[in-house]
């Protein structure tokens, strides 16, 4: 009987052994995990103004302001053909029914693009454009504003 309870021991020790080691294995696969998740969320948030480049065609504009949830029609975007363009040299322009109605510059700061208008007198005025969405042919972003609005663009195919 001594023998038979001195391995009942000496497995028991084991079995207590193992689990701490399979515990400590489990840990550092989820530590690992933990890690991988950080480094490949952190490289898809930014954005590259490679990508931005080009002429962007609005196919959505959303107002979220729930008290004035007024959008605009799928008709007005057809007959006024508005779009946003994005240049290497970092020229931002807003064109609406044909006409230029804002231009400036931007930089890119994370997902954010930084916009700085130029007014009339050669005032400027600065706000941000957060993006929500860029691939290589949908771009939405959403004004900073009290009153925000989320557009939805597609990339123009000239």
């Amino acid at each position: 009987m001594p023998v038979y309870f001195a391995l009942q021991d000496e497995l028991n020790v084991n079995l207590k052994t193992n689990i701490r080691y399979i515990l400590k294995l489990r840990t550092l696969f989820y530590y690992l995990l933990t890690c991988f998740w950080i480094i490949i969320f952190s490289n898809c948030s930014k954005v590259s103004a490679d990508k931005l480049y080009g002429e962007w065609k609005y196919i959505k504009v959303e107002n979220l302001d729930k008290n004035n949830p007024d959008s605009v029609s799928a008709a007005d975007l057809k007959t006024d053909h508005p779009s946003i363009s994005f240049t290497k040299t970092h020229k931002l322009q807003i064109n609406w029914g044909g006409k230029v109605l804002s231009h400036g510059t931007f930089k890119i700061d994370d997902r954010m693009i930084r916009y700085t208008e130029i007014l009339e007198d050669n005032r400027t005025r600065e706000f941000p454009f957060l993006i929500k969405e860029l691939s290589d042919t949908l771009l939405i972003f959403e004004t900073m504003a009290a009153s925000s609005t989320r557009v939805t663009a597609v990339k123009s195919s000239k």
